[in-house]
């Protein structure tokens, strides 16, 4: 069994999931979600009240894993898709860096990314980029090593949230029930005009933090587009305590037992407003989506402790036209709380990040100079694993060597027989050494004399090798007869034909060759008729002067 930490570091909380996998199996042993202590007037900065949760977590041995993947606090990941006209993937790998360096207004020293293949077919590929800046990436790092942490992976959080469907573990079916059912009825979201109907709906999962929403929008669980925004459930609680000059921590306290029916209609309204920049960052998500693909977002599913804002998914829904429904897991998985699978999404999503396959990008920020340094006894057990597999290897090659060998004593055999049983029916002796019975096949008088020196598809390569490369001579006809050949084709000039009799006579294969018919035909080329003898071996005449 390994055991994966997915942790996801926010704003608000710092969420921690446990999960242990084997090669079928995954399961979610133990799920916890730390409070960062809010922001006070004076008080410790934001990284200092998030390394206190972390150091909660660390008390309680909760970094006694295998593999530990987070993922980038806040909004500091930038996206883009980058169209490239083929698919080879070791083309895109040498193409991108300078697309990324023309997108990113940074030096290329000082961000760090990751893409994936958000759509690939054989003449083309679209590229989901990931940059980050190395500077963000290096402070994350150094505060987890405070806490005694060396994450395996450091990725992009809304990428990420594809490993829950990939894995099997959100479900994709329709809610049976909406928590966003509403009184007016919403209309039939149609493709848009030369989009191709047969293909799966266009769906979003939004991850709804304190200070960060994550976007990811998927076809059947195959992502085609992700980002992260800058606003969250944070936003909504500092609406509420300017709008009624009340304390943070009243407003946060007032926003968890909001309810649309019974609260005050400038609370509502005060509510509406800070979900405003969320609505019309989705707006824009899905229409740039849209005019790209031709392809509507169909329905969004929630999750994030965000989401958990009473009306939020039923305002949302108003505003979009689309179903918004709660994210929910397919049937047979468990989670230790069952309140838990919406808040922790993203935590559940890293940690199944190792065993989502394929499907899911494999985005990670630990590369170049954050490539994760492997322990001594890693190192150690390793080698060991090297060192058996080297002795099982050697012991493999002397087995295969001592068979080989014995196959070729008994072929060896096998030739001397046959070699024997020849030379005696032809030549009236028994003869093992194929030298004598070369010798005496090829001695005057002996049956093999009349045998050609060359054969046909000998003199057919020696005639390839006299044409020059490319589309400067063609050949349409080799006629080989004994001791005649004769050769058809068309080539760029009269000089082409010339090199090739040319190239022809430097063999002492081709004494004569002669030129027949010389036309002008299609597309100024020349159509020549060329006739030769060719003689090898003993029988070829000496080149005069030689």
């Amino acid at each position: 069994m390994q055991r994966i930490l997915g942790l996801d570091i926010g704003a608000g909380s710092v969420k921690a999931v446990a999960l242990e996998a084997s090669f079928r199996t995954s399961v979610v042993r133990a799920w916890r979600s730390e409070p960062v202590a809010p922001e006070t007037e004076g008080g410790p900065a934001l990284r200092e009240r998030v390394k206190t949760a972390l150091q909660a977590l660390a008390a309680d041995r909760w970094f006694a894993a295998d593999v530990i993947v987070c993922s980038l606090p806040d909004a500091k990941v930038a996206t883009h898709l980058v169209p490239l006209p083929f698919a080879d993937a070791r083309r895109v790998e040498l193409v991108l860096p300078g697309q990324v360096e023309e997108l990113v207004p940074f030096e290329p020293d000082e961000v760090i990314w990751d893409w994936h293949a958000a759509l690939r077919t054989n003449a083309r590929t679209e590229a989901l980029v990931a940059v980050a800046r190395r500077a963000d990436v290096a402070d994350l790092l150094s505060l987890l090593r405070e806490v005694g942490v060396d994450p395996a992976v450091v990725t992009f959080s809304a990428a990420s949230l594809a490993s829950l469907f990939a894995s099997g573990w959100a479900s994709l079916e329709p809610a049976p029930t909406p928590d966003t059912a509403v009184d007016e009825p919403l209309p039939v979201v149609a493709p848009l005009p030369g989009s191709a109907s047969a293909e799966p709906p266009v769906e979003a999962l939004v991850d709804v933090g304190a200070e960060r929403t994550d976007i990811l929008l998927h076809e059947a669980s195959v992502p085609r587009f992700a980002r992260s925004v800058a606003t969250g459930g944070a936003a909504v609680t500092r609406t509420l305590a300017k709008a009624f000059n009340a304390p943070l921590d009243a407003a946060e306290s007032f926003k968890r037992t909001y309810t649309p029916e019974t609260a005050d209609p400038a609370a509502t309204a005060a509510i509406d407003r800070a979900n405003a920049a969320l609505v019309r960052e989705l707006r824009a998500t899905f229409a740039a989506h849209a005019t790209r693909t031709k392809r509507k977002v169909s329905r969004v599913r929630l999750c994030g402790g965000g989401a958990a804002l009473a009306g939020l998914a039923r305002t949302l829904s108003l505003s979009l036209g689309i179903p918004v429904e709660a994210l929910s897991l397919v049937p047979g998985k468990a989670f230790p709380d069952p309140a838990g699978p919406g808040r922790a999404a993203l935590a559940l999503a890293l940690a199944l990040r190792p065993v989502a396959g394929s499907k899911a990008p494999s985005l990670t920020f630990r590369r170049g100079p954050f490539a994760p340094a492997m322990e001594t006894s890693a190192v150690r057990g390793r080698m060991a694993t090297l060192v058996a597999m080297a002795a099982v290897l050697l012991v493999l090659f002397g087995v295969s060597s001592w068979a080989k060998l014995r196959g070729l004593e008994l072929r060896e055999a096998e030739v001397d027989k046959v070699l024997c049983d020849t030379t005696k029916r032809i030549l009236g002796t028994c003869e093992t050494d194929f030298r004598v019975a070369l010798g005496k096949l090829k001695g005057k008088g002996s049956p093999a004399a009349s045998v050609p020196d060359l054969s046909a598809v000998e003199i057919a390569v020696l005639v390839a090798k006299a044409f020059p490369p490319g589309d400067k001579a063609i050949l349409d006809d080799l006629d080989i007869s004994n001791e005649t050949l004769r050769l058809r084709g068309d080539a760029a000039g009269y000089d082409v034909v010339d090199g090739i009799v040319a190239k022809l006579q430097e063999s002492k294969c081709f004494p004569e060759i002669k030129k027949g018919r010389l036309v002008k035909g299609k597309n100024d080329r020349i159509e020549f008729d060329l006739d030769g003898l060719y003689h090898c071996g003993a029988k070829a005449p000496a080149k005069s002067g030689s």
